[in-house]
């Protein structure tokens, strides 16, 4: 997406693999982001909510690491400024929650240092090498890897090993 480099923090540009002459060439306006992202949670809408006049209408359900915290609320602010509506639940589902609940339920588990993404990408054998860290299209593979790796483990705990 296009933006202007003299808004942006510095720190960003250097951590999450910033190619100026890639962003140039390729990046497009942000209202045109944000149609082609509706479109992609439209085709994968399946939460039922109604509107104030009991209309039924369908949204995405969005997961993220640590989403709660910053993906949820940065995208739905991104689209109140845009004035659009984002078509994705409020309620973000975030495997960083869900690593701690399955911590704390299995009392046989060694928390792990942290619970950061690439930490317990290691902690549940999911492949996040830390130069493909903090790169969207390595930590959205990751992101699924890990909660298909954590609701693996909730199985075993609840049914044991032949459920997951």
């Amino acid at each position: 997406m296009q933006f202007d480099e003299a808004e942006a923090d510095p720190r960003a540009l250097l951590k999450n693999h910033y190619s100026p002459e890639l962003w140039q060439a390729e990046g497009v306006e942000p209202v045109e982001a944000a149609h082609s992202f509706s479109g992609f949670l439209r085709r994968h809408a399946t939460v039922d909510l109604f509107s104030t006049e009991g209309q039924r209408y369908q949204v995405a359900q969005l997961v993220a690491h640590n989403g709660e915290g910053f993906d949820g609320p940065f995208l739905h602010a991104w689209y109140r400024r845009l004035e659009l509506f984002c078509p994705a639940r409020y309620m973000v589902l975030c495997t960083k929650q869900r690593a701690l609940w399955l911590i704390e339920e299995d009392k046989t588990l060694m928390p792990p240092s942290d619970f950061k993404l690439g930490t317990l990408c290691q902690y549940f054998g999911v492949t996040l090498r830390p130069e493909e860290a903090h790169d969207a299209l390595n930590d959205v593979r990751a992101t699924v890897g890990l909660y298909r790796a954590i609701r693996e483990q909730a199985l075993a705990m609840q049914y044991g090993p032949q459920a997951a």
